[in-house]
């Protein structure tokens, strides 16, 4: 019953329940889900548990690769979990709970970068997705930003959520256009400063 219980919820289909599902991108990929529900919210389910352990992977149709339980309880009718898994960059292209969430889920590369595009409907929802990408995140559309993690509000209808990951390390250009821009307008506006101080003293 326990390991029902649990791979029903790797899979994100209870409605009402609070499930979150973090992806670090670091030297691998890590990959953190949490989730909190009710039994009540089980037995409204109605689910199929014999299809869904069958189903339940990180990867796509891989037998041998599982989620590692890091927490787990059931208290008083209320149970809480989390667990992880542990991505490369040569396979998360074929991560499963992204392409079981949502109605289409693209995870593309080249050799430098991961584009990774959800959008449509999602079975899954509510949930919320927390990107975390320390110097690697080249752009999003996240909803909000939280000391350096990147949040979307997952929702049953309309997602529209893109990010785009650097497989290294981004180094930090001091000499970006926008940095050239900002010293060009201080040195525009030190320079106007000069000119009317020495206008005025020359009118004096």
């Amino acid at each position: 019953m326990k390991k029902g219980l649990i791979l029903i919820l790797i899979c994100f289909i209870l409605a009402g329940c609070t499930n979150k599902l973090t992806i670090d991108f670091n030297d691998k990929i890590d990959t953190k889900i949490e989730f909190s529900f009710t039994e009540v919210e089980y037995n409204q389910s109605g689910m199929d548990i014999e299809a869904i352990i069958n189903e339940a992977r990180p990867i796509k149709d891989s037998y041998d690769e599982i989620y590692k339980e890091v927490s787990y309880s059931d208290q008083n009718g209320n149970y809480k979990g989390e667990y992880s898994y542990t991505y490369t960059y040569d396979n998360f292209k074929e991560n499963d709970i992204l392409k079981r969430c949502f109605e289409y889920a693209a995870v593309e590369e080249d050799d430098k970068t991961i584009f990774i595009y959800l959008k449509g409907k999602s079975e899954c929802a509510p949930f919320t997705l927390n990107v975390k990408a320390d110097n690697r995140m080249m752009s999003n559309n996240a909803d909000e930003k939280s000391n350096n993690e990147y949040i979307w509000n997952v929702q049953k209808e309309n997602n529209d959520i893109h990010f785009n990951i650097s497989k290294e390390i981004l180094k930090n250009n001091i000499f970006t256009l926008q940095n050239i821009l900002f010293v060009l307008v201080g040195i525009g506006i030190v320079i106007g400063i000069i000119y009317l101080k020495k206008k005025q003293k020359n009118n004096e």
